[in-house]
């Protein structure tokens, strides 16, 4: 039977440095930062993450391929800086279903439904 290797290696890094643990980074939200992201979809297409920790989630268009790689768009917020509660407050689900973007804001006890994947920023 034959063995598999196995890589330790990401692919790329999402986000910033950041100390761990109980240490909370602060919360300065931009095009690269996630605070305590939770949901994850990815397809051929689009990577949609659940950035908890901001209120907020993010677009990639494609794949990302490089460490780093800012986000084409965020949805909860007018703009990547905002800080704080917007239209949502701690989404911690995202899924893409018939091409439908999902969002599971779980402070407003709701799901929110997009009619595809938005490709500008907004509320």
């Amino acid at each position: 039977m034959g063995t598999s290797t196995l890589t330790a290696e990401p692919v790329c890094w999402l986000g910033e440095p950041a100390p761990g643990g109980l240490a909370l980074p602060p919360a300065l939200p931009n095009r690269v930062a996630l605070y305590a992201p939770r949901g994850v979809y990815l397809d051929e297409r689009v990577l949609v993450v659940a950035d908890t920790g901001n209120h907020r989630v993010l677009i990639w268009h494609g794949r990302p391929e490089r460490d780093h790689q800012p986000a084409d768009v965020v949805l909860g917020h007018e703009d990547f800086e905002s800080e704080g509660p917007g239209l949502l407050h701690l989404p911690t689900a995202v899924a893409v279903v018939e091409g439908c973007l999902i969002v599971a804001d779980a402070w407003h006890h709701r799901l929110l439904v997009w009619d595809g994947v938005p490709e500008r920023n907004g509320r």
